[in-house]
């Protein structure tokens, strides 16, 4: 895994693909599920989708998320290296009226780990929402 993400970024769909088939593992609390596989499968690579470092250094939204003033649900797998609980939370505090969803055995993907629970939890949230 290390030396495929010491490669640097990918600059085609192929690249990409090999490099998130070598760090899949990492993104599920429970790694070898039919859905696991499935969504790697069958998702849709755009490399021209990435951010690059250098806009990841200077892009901060922190100061505008008071400016939402929408309901907004925060969902977050407690295992989640790429958003950690201490974003979403960081998201939770900054924007009004927002709710806070931890999934205790998920990492980014709760709506395929913990499927029942996140719809169930999503449509409670619309129900009170609306």
């Amino acid at each position: 895994m290390l030396s495929v993400l010491s490669e640097g970024a990918p600059t085609d769909e192929a690249g990409m693909r090999r490099q998130l088939a070598a760090v899949w593992p990492l993104y599920w609390n429970r790694f070898g599920s039919d859905i696991s596989k499935h969504l790697l499968d069958d998702c849709m690579i755009r490399v021209d989708g990435l951010a690059r470092e250098s806009e990841i250094e200077t892009f901060n939204m922190l100061p505008k998320l008071g400016q939402i003033e929408i309901p907004t649900l925060i969902v977050v797998g407690r295992n989640d290296f790429i958003v950690p609980l201490s974003q979403a939370q960081a998201l939770n505090d900054g924007i009004p009226h927002s709710e806070l969803i931890i999934f205790e055995q998920s990492g980014p993907f709760p709506f395929a780990e913990e499927a029942q629970k996140f719809f169930a939890c999503v449509r409670a949230w619309i129900r009170r929402a609306s």
